[in-house]
C-alpha cells in the first residue's frame, strides 16, 4: 500500500477516479490494449463521493499490477436505487457524518452546475497539471446522426 501512496502514477489515477467518481466498477486498459473490468458492491446504498471513490480506488490497488501505463480508465455505478429508499441505519456507523458528507456533496454540486466544474476542485487535485481537466466538458462524445 506504500507504493500506492508515494508513486507518481497512481497519484494520477487516484486523481482520475476522484474527478470520474460517479460509480463502483472500474474499466481499465493499458498500453498493450488488455482491459478488465471489475466491480464491488457497497454495504449499502450511497450517493457519497467519498464512498464511491474509496470503493474504486481499492478496486484498482487490489486488481492493477502496475506492470504498464494505463491507457483509458472509467469508473461507473450499478444497481441503482431512487433517494427515496429507505435504508437500514447501522448502530456502528456514524450516519451523523454520512448526513453532513451528502450536504458538503449537495453543496459542491450546486456551485459546479452554477459556476463549473472546475469553480470547486478536491485538494488532491490542486497542484497537479490533470486537476484543471474538466472531465464533463472535455470528453462528451456527442450523439450526432448523419441519417
Amino acid at each position: 500500500m506504500s507504493f500506492w501512496i508515494t508513486s507518481t502514477f497512481a497519484k494520477a489515477v487516484k486523481i482520475i477516479i476522484y474527478m470520474l467518481t460517479e460509480s463502483v466498477a472500474i474499466h481499465v486498459r493499458n498500453k498493450e490494449l488488455y482491459s478488465f473490468t471489475r466491480q464491488m458492491k457497497l454495504p449499502k446504498p450511497s450517493d457519497l463521493t467519498n464512498e464511491i471513490a474509496r470503493a474504486a480506488i481499492d478496486l484498482f490497488v487490489k486488481n492493477y499490477d502496475f506492470s504498464s501505463d494505463i491507457r483509458s480508465m472509467g469508473v461507473r455505478v450499478t444497481d441503482l436505487v431512487p433517494d427515496s429508499t429507505p435504508i437500514q441505519l447501522d448502530i456502528f456507523g456514524n450516519e451523523e457524518l454520512r448526513v453532513r458528507q451528502a450536504r458538503l456533496d449537495d453543496t459542491v454540486d450546486g456551485l459546479k452546475k452554477r459556476f463549473s466544474n472546475l469553480a470547486v476542485r478536491r485538494a488532491v487535485t490542486s497542484d497537479d497539471p490533470m486537476g484543471c481537466l474538466d472531465a464533463k466538458k472535455d470528453h462528451v462524445i456527442y450523439p450526432i446522426s448523419y441519417f
